[in-house]
């Protein structure tokens, strides 16, 4: 049951299903896969692709490599930094919950308090912080949430995301738990009111392009594509997807979108976006939105010139809808400049952004919270602590046969008179 906790719930069927189509197709072809340019989906659940920095592996096999596996270890060069500066990983930390979520059957602990999103975010903790730590790293690694509540795209557009379903309601009390994760972890943390996840990783990428940082988001979100540097920009700004871990370049949402980076708010203002109720103009989809923005360079240019559009239907909704487009660009596009006063940022502003050293018995106190036995176990064997790898029955389970064990129990549990039994 530990095993199966851990290693084969960390992957859902269908990356397990793509890992082992990958690995026939490695063997046929006689081939294995580079260290630099592939993660196990062991790691992360996928493989990674190389982006045009190289990934040096002196650092992290200069440090300590014990307990680590051959994965992990790749993980820990893939996060070497490239420059002067340690490169900054932005988490998109409410995204990933939910990917998480979706991703693991359902888990609880003793008390009936569900953690299987919790546990996904613990794996990522450990291999994105332990790894690198234990192998000379100092990655910087900052988890950002959305803020409860509604938020300025809200007031502009009161449909915003109205189509969203509840969260679930078993998911509810697991952000709490992914934010004590990662006080354990020493990952330090941050939201804005009135803000989104999306508008603070683009402030503070932003703001460590401009110190000349690059930084990697960990997240699929097509809204954060909009800040993807071209290739031969310096310092660069690119994504992760945090589950297939295979790197989101510039060439990457030009190929996926038929557009650059900088004018995907354009496309998406133009085709809409239903997963946010964001209502585009009905009618016309990511293709056809692409080539009108080739066309005419701009979301702007191509509603001021609808009129030269060819194809009657497509015009006559460019001028019909032309206001609800402009409204989708302002609710698609990214504030990138949250003002200082009001992001909870450290005295030293983004360059601030720092793990905190590790905690061993913090992290151990945890996932003993969290019932996580196997990740205890193999984190234990990172922290060369194998000798405690003993765990003690929280559960108190009690095989009964008969009524009067099912009393029995109760009364010890109690202390008392025995409880009413709901079943």
């Amino acid at each position: 049951k530990e095993a199966f906790e851990e290693k084969e719930l960390a992957m859902t069927p269908y990356e397990k299903g793509r890992r082992k189509t990958l690995l026939q197709k490695q063997k046929k072809k006689g081939i294995g896969a580079s260290n630099n340019a592939s993660i196990s989906g062991n790691a992360l659940g996928g493989t990674a692709q190389t982006s045009s920095r190289s990934f040096s592996t002196t650092s992290a096999n200069d440090g300590s490599m014990e307990g680590l596996d051959k994965n992990e270890t790749e993980i820990a060069n893939y996060l070497e930094p490239q420059n002067n500066h340690e490169a900054l990983i932005l988490v998109d930390a409410s995204g990933f919950i939910f990917r998480a979520y979706h991703a693991m059957p359902p888990m609880h602990r003793f008390d009936g308090t569900p953690t299987g999103a919790v546990l996904g975010i613990c794996n990522i903790l450990s291999r994105l912080v332990l790894v690198p730590l234990l192998a000379g790293s100092n990655p910087r690694v900052v988890f950002v949430f959305d803020s409860p509540g509604k938020n300025f795209r809200h007031e502009m557009y009161d449909l915003y995301k109205a189509n969203r379903p509840e969260c679930p309601i078993d998911l509810i009390p697991q952000f709490d738990l992914v934010r004590q994760a990662a006080l354990a972890f020493g990952v330090p943390t941050i939201e804005c009111a009135g803000y989104e996840a999306d508008d603070v990783i683009a402030t503070l990428a932003t703001m460590s392009f401009q110190d000349g940082v690059d930084v990697d988001i960990l997240s699929s979100d097509k809204d954060l594509m909009q800040l993807v540097t071209p290739i031969e920009s310096t310092p660069q700004i690119n994504m992760v997807d945090p589950i297939k871990m295979t790197r989101i370049t510039h060439d990457t949402v030009v190929k996926k979108w038929g557009v650059n980076a900088e004018d995907l708010g354009d496309l998406l203002a133009l085709a809409g976006d239903s997963s946010d109720n964001v209502p585009g103009v009905r009618g016309i989809g990511p293709k056809i939105a692409a080539s009108l923005i080739s066309e005419f360079g701009s979301l702007e240019e191509c509603l001021m010139n609808a009129d030269q559009v060819k194809q009657k239907g497509r015009r006559e909704k460019l001028i019909e809808q032309a206001n609800m487009a402009r409204l989708s660009r302002r609710l698609v596009d990214l504030d990138r400049s949250i003002p200082t006063n009001v992001l909870d940022l450290p005295n030293e502003g983004v360059k601030g952004f720092c793990l905190e050293a590790i905690n061993e018995d913090r992290i151990i106190n945890f996932l003993d919270q969290m019932e996580f036995r196997d990740l205890k176990r193999r984190t234990l064997k990172k922290f060369g602590r194998d000798s405690e790898m003993s765990f003690k029955k929280s559960t108190g389970y009690k095989k009964v046969t008969k009524k009067s064990d099912i009393f029995e129990v109760s009364r010890t549990n109690a202390g008392d008179e025995p409880r009413s039994i709901p079943f």
